[in-house]
């Protein structure tokens, strides 16, 4: 059905200056650059300084919280983010006290446009690649597939810190997501390079059991008969994997 709303805007920090987590949490409504707008100043008093990682723009750059502020912080300390200090609320009349957070968006139902799903497919392609969770999940990811399967703690934190600073030793462009720099810091870490771990047992890396046999097919120089594929069925009861059918994205190995 049709309902009848209500759509609200309000300022989300009025009475005190928030965190940076607290604004990343709150704020979901992005905002320009206030360097390209007239009136606005970066806030300098104290209050606006308090809060680590955050930068606070006003009117004037008095220390005064309202809809017009903007906040500056970087997600996952890499991208710079603009967010506007506002939530818009929608409320269904004749409902009680049903209501929800109106959620951005950049397609126009009324009006849509392929530059407008472009812009909205980017937005979020960006907040997935920046999320914090995007580092260590690829450095471990890395690290099982070249060097380890059971790396530790202190060998994904090495290799998250050079995805997030894009360089290590020297190698890399100092941007985010660097992979020169991450596969520097997996190739090059010391628990790579260690010949003590080799006599280790839970040291080194699983190969998955289809590739084992490719590898020994390809060892023994196999040839099918008369230039025919090569059948592989039925070996998920033998080996536990078969190929083309994957239980899931993950392949062989279980989920992180």
């Amino acid at each position: 059905c049709v309902c009848d709303v209500h759509v609200a805007m309000k300022a989300v920090f009025t009475t005190r200056m928030p965190t940076a987590l607290e604004v990343q949490d709150a704020l979901l409504v992005g905002a320009p650059n206030p360097h390209a707008m007239d009136g606005y100043q970066q806030c300098n008093a104290v209050e606006c300084n308090a809060a680590e990682g955050l930068a606070v723009f006003t009117r004037g750059g008095m220390p005064t919280l309202d809809e017009a502020t903007i906040f500056l912080l970087h997600f996952n300390g890499t991208r710079p983010v603009y967010l506007a200090n506002k939530e818009s609320t929608v409320s269904i009349r004749g409902a009680g006290h049903i209501s929800f957070r109106n959620p951005p968006q950049y397609m126009s139902l009324a009006d849509p446009a392929a530059r407008d799903a472009a812009f909205e497919t980017e937005w979020v392609l960006d907040h997935l690649f920046t999320h914090k969770n995007v580092p260590p999940f690829v450095g471990h990811a890395l690290i099982q597939r070249f060097v380890t399967s059971n790396p530790s703690p202190r060998y994904v934190r090495a290799v998250s810190t050079a995805f997030n600073s894009g360089e290590y030793a020297g190698i890399g462009s100092t941007d985010y997501g660097d992979l020169a720099a991450t596969m520097a810091a997996v190739l090059l870490d010391r628990e790579a390079r260690s010949s003590i771990l080799d006599s280790d047992a839970s040291f080194g890396r699983l190969r998955e059991p289809l590739l084992k046999l490719i590898h020994l097919m390809r060892a023994m120089e196999y040839q099918s008969k008369r230039g025919l594929e090569v059948q592989l069925d039925g070996l998920s009861d033998k080996i536990g994997q078969e190929p083309y059918l994957s239980p899931t994205v993950f392949n062989f190995f279980l989920p992180d």
